[in-house]
């Protein structure tokens, strides 16, 4: 199923407005959503002074917020599609180091 243009425009429109509100480095890098199928998502981001590197190459960010947009936008259509109210809930795991053990000693232990 190839997207129309009406359907492109809404949600590149989604997306937009997703990104001015919400997440503001999706605002920054824009990006735009070539085509949605069953089997994938089609992002296009162009490589500008926004998200090229002194290398010419692009940012590890840039690329993160692309993949994180093609996983949330393959989420959201299978949450459309199954007209179902479904809220995801996120859950961000953070590793601490607690006490006197770093990483790095406990992998290089000094004998």
């Amino acid at each position: 199923m190839a997207l129309t243009i009406a359907e492109r425009f809404k949600y590149n429109l989604y997306l937009w407005y997703f990104g001015l509100t919400q997440v503001r480095l999706i605002h920054y890098c824009r990006p735009k959503i070539v085509d949605i199928t069953e089997e994938k998502v089609v992002l296009m981001m162009s490589l500008d002074r926004r998200t090229r590197n002194h290398v010419r190459s692009m940012y590890i960010g840039a690329m993160v917020v692309g993949v994180d947009m093609v996983t949330g936008f393959t989420a959201m259509v299978r949450i459309r599609e199954s007209k179902r109210k479904v809220i995801p809930i996120l859950k961000v795991m953070f590793i601490l180091s607690v006490g006197k053990v770093k990483p790095l000693q406990m992998r290089w232990k000094k004998q």
